[in-house]
């Protein structure tokens, strides 16, 4: 499970995935509670960041990326 403080004024977050830190990045789910469930590989590193978005008057606004995470399962 993968976590983060919650902004406060989201209204969903978008968590995206790669196979290393500046690899190219996918969008992996999207949750409305700062909580994901991972499903990922045993003995495999996989690199995290999450980018909240809420409803403004001009459509979804979106903020910066959250700091890069790893995560490998052993």
């Amino acid at each position: 499970i993968l976590t983060w403080a919650d902004d406060g004024e989201a209204h969903y977050y978008a968590v995206y995935r790669a196979t290393s830190s500046k690899g190219k990045y996918s969008l992996y789910t999207t949750v409305e509670e700062p909580t994901a469930v991972l499903n990922i590989a045993i003995g495999k590193t996989y690199y995290f960041k999450v980018r909240a978005y809420a409803k403004g008057t001009d459509g979804n606004v979106r903020s910066a990326f959250s700091p890069i995470k790893s995560v490998k399962v052993k």
